[in-house]
């Protein structure tokens, strides 16, 4: 089984960037094992990719999206500079130049009820300012 599970040893940003990166490479040599098995059972005729066609490397013209919170901005660019250096990597090896291609991006769901919450805050005080005296008047 094949699970997308990543269990981090704690929950910084950068740990859990690492288990990211860790858990991609991972799941690339299970890949492997598999077409193995597969092959040995069924022969060559099937489309499982090899763990060459599953690296780092292939994250390159990427768009990440995230939360907004630092801690998700964070992550997302630490792990976004792990894969940088794996193309980057792999771009000397081949003795080509790299340009930056990773795209990071917030999640407009969340970014939405970031605005949307700053919104009602600063509309709550407006109107509390407006409204102070009938509001007092009121028996909660």
């Amino acid at each position: 089984m094949l699970s997308s599970c990543i269990f981090p040893e704690d929950e910084r940003s950068k740990t859990v960037s690492k288990a990211i990166v860790e858990t991609i490479k991972e799941k690339a040599e299970l890949l492997d094992r598999w077409r193995d098995v597969h092959e040995d059972m069924y022969g060559m005729m099937h489309d499982i990719p090899s763990s060459d066609d599953m690296d780092l490397t292939k994250f390159k013209g990427a768009v990440v999206s995230s939360d907004g919170c630092n801690a998700a901005r964070r992550t997302s660019t630490n792990t976004v500079e792990a894969f940088e250096a794996a193309i980057e990597a792999a771009a000397a090896e081949e003795g080509e130049e790299y340009e930056p291609l990773i795209v990071i991006v917030g999640c407009f769901h969340h970014m939405r009820n970031v605005w949307i919450g700053a919104l009602v805050k600063h509309l709550s005080k407006y109107l509390n300012g407006i409204l102070h005296e009938d509001l007092s008047k009121i028996n909660f």
